[in-house]
């Protein structure tokens, strides 16, 4: 119970810490969006405080005498960051009579809307839509000059895929020269009012008078919203992954098949995370996020979805060439081996290519490398051939395992020589091939190497073969019942399939005659057993031969020498 709980510990505790964090974090901009407390009520002027206390009279006091109005305020139009930067104030202020003097209204055709009315939309949607950086913005009479002349492009904004700029223009007004939202800005303010929109569920759950504070680009609203995604929304979809999960379980195990059970049983952890990464990403996508904020920040949006489904496309795939391996009979046959070969190999081809494929996806989420990858396709000659300059041994693996897969000159049990090494094939990598000797040692070939070079295959595509084996024995010894003894051991031997045993005198000298036993089995892995077996038989009928007197030996003949 205790390593139980100490592990819960372990797993929640960087949760708790980055919640934690993003609880600061909210607070902070709390704090910074908090208003002042008024105190014109209570404070009082130096003066004032100068001033003796006034004694009570019974004489009424004369009514106060009505404040002055200000005069309207002054419009600070003169560069374009000073043009945005009043706009800004006084639409945030509520003064949208006067934020409407930063419009450029000419030409335009007015219909239920007023002015004041689009100055109001087009605030709502730079506070709180339309991400504005109003120190990047030029501060000199003329404007940036990149942008054209009279004219200053402050943000843009994707709509239906296309960019619509935010743009001011410099025209002539009382008597000079003022920067103002141009009229194609404004003409497009109830299209943009309409396709963005400024209202989101997560401003309800905001006290009104923090829905202005801002932290790092976003409103608290919105960091309130991603919030709740992070808390709620994530795990709602794990849980409804593990549900779908479980439903999906049950129904497969009343199917006939076994396939769909074992993909079922791959939807783990991987895809439980990419459902509820999903739902979390849909909710924050709701919360009207600044375009530019969106595109900064989704590829750490989209590469975890990525990455998930890459994972459970090679766990599927791994699955169903599991499920096909099963299916194949485990026995020695020839065309069992080259079926297990090849879907071995077709596993790890498939899991390396969506690998790849899924990295590739993934890093072309940044701007940097997708642009450097259009650099590279843009030059795809030169840097094809670099690159197969540079991996060409890497890359001359590769397509060897895929000639080794498709030719199959060796499968997966095949009893080969190689290096004057006999042993068995146990794995087919892509790369490489690992034999298991006949004293469990383990020889590792490059493919590249295995397929430039000659090696002997003991599994023939007829799955059989001849164990040969010679003998020395005295010139006397009688080779028609070696033979006899031959085919009685082979006849009795489990691994002989009786289709060939023959004795054979293949060499004479002074001193021995050399015999060769050949003696057929239709286990090629056990060829060598066989070897051994007759080897055996062979040397202990002919030792208890008439006591041992055909086994070779040199004779000697003395020769008497008259004095």
């Amino acid at each position: 119970m205790k390593a139980s709980t100490t592990r819960l510990v372990v797993r929640a505790a960087p949760f708790v810490v980055a919640v934690a964090a993003f609880v600061v974090a909210m607070g902070a901009a709390f704090a910074q969006g908090e208003p002042a407390a008024s105190s014109s009520a209570t404070s009082t002027s130096p003066a004032e405080a100068a001033k003796p206390a006034s004694v009570p009279s019974s004489a009424p006091s004369p009514s106060p005498a009505p404040r002055p109005v200000p005069p309207p305020p002054l419009i600070d139009d003169g560069t374009p960051r000073q043009a945005t930067r009043g706009f800004l104030e006084a639409a945030g202020a509520g003064r949208f009579q006067e934020a409407a003097r930063y419009l450029d209204v000419r030409g335009i055709q007015w219909g239920e809307q007023t002015p004041v009315e689009a100055a109001e939309q087009l605030g709502l949607l730079l506070q709180r839509r339309i991400w504005v950086d109003v120190e990047s913005i030029d501060d000199t009479p003329e404007g940036d000059p990149s942008d054209g002349a009279d004219a200053e492009r402050i943000a843009a904004v994707e709509v239906d895929g296309h960019e619509i700029p935010i743009t001011l223009t410099r025209i002539s007004r009382s008597g000079g020269r003022r920067w103002v939202f141009s009229a194609a800005t404004v003409a497009r303010i109830p299209q943009l009012s309409r396709e963005l929109g400024y209202d989101s569920w997560a401003m309800r759950i905001v006290p009104e008078r923090h829905r202005e504070s801002r932290l790092f680009g976003l409103w608290a609203w919105q960091w309130a919203g991603i919030l709740v995604a992070a808390l709620v929304a994530f795990p709602l979809g794990w849980l409804l992954a593990y549900l779908v999960v479980a439903v999906l379980k049950r129904a497969t195990d009343r199917t006939a098949v076994s396939w769909d059970g074992r993909i079922v049983d791959g939807l783990n952890r991987v895809f439980r995370f990419g459902v509820g990464w999903l739902v979390m990403v849909l909710v924050i996508l709701t919360l009207d996020m600044p375009p530019r904020l969106v595109n900064r920040w989704s590829p750490a949006l989209s590469i975890p979805l990525i990455l998930a489904t890459g994972i459970l496309i090679v766990q599927a795939i791994r699955g169903l060439t599991a499920v096909f391996l099963e299916s194949v009979p485990d026995d020695q046959e020839l065309n069992t081996r080259g079926l297990r070969t090849q879907l071995v190999f077709l596993r790890k081809i498939g899991s390396v290519a969506v690998g790849l494929v899924t990295l590739g996806i993934a890093l072309m989420q940044f701007e940097v490398v997708r642009s450097v990858g259009w650099s590279l396709l843009a030059s795809a000659g030169v840097a094809g051939v670099a690159l197969g300059f540079a991996a060409q041994k890497s890359l001359a693996a590769v397509v060897g395992g895929l000639q080794l897969s498709i030719t199959q000159p060796i499968r997966l049990g095949d009893s080969v020589v190689i290096q004057g090494q006999w042993g068995t094939v146990e794995e087919i990598a892509l790369t490489y091939v690992r034999l298991k000797l006949f004293d469990d040692r383990r020889l590792v070939v490059p493919i590249d190497k295995l397929l430039s070079e000659i090696f002997e295959n003991w599994s023939t595509p007829g799955d059989s073969m001849l164990g040969v084996v010679e003998l020395a024995v005295d010139p006397s010894a009688p080779v028609p019942r070696l033979r006899d003894e031959l085919g009685r051991i082979a006849a009795e031997h489990s691994l002989h399939d009786g289709r060939e045993c023959k004795l054979q005198v293949i060499d004479a000298n002074e001193h021995r005659v050399l015999v060769r036993c050949r003696v057929s089995t239709s286990d090629v892995g056990q060829v060598f057993q066989l070897r051994c077996d007759v080897r055996e038989a062979m040397i202990d009928f002919i030792q208890g031969l008439e006591g041992g007197r055909y086994l070779p030996r040199r004779r000697y003949e003395a020769i008497e020498r008259s004095s």
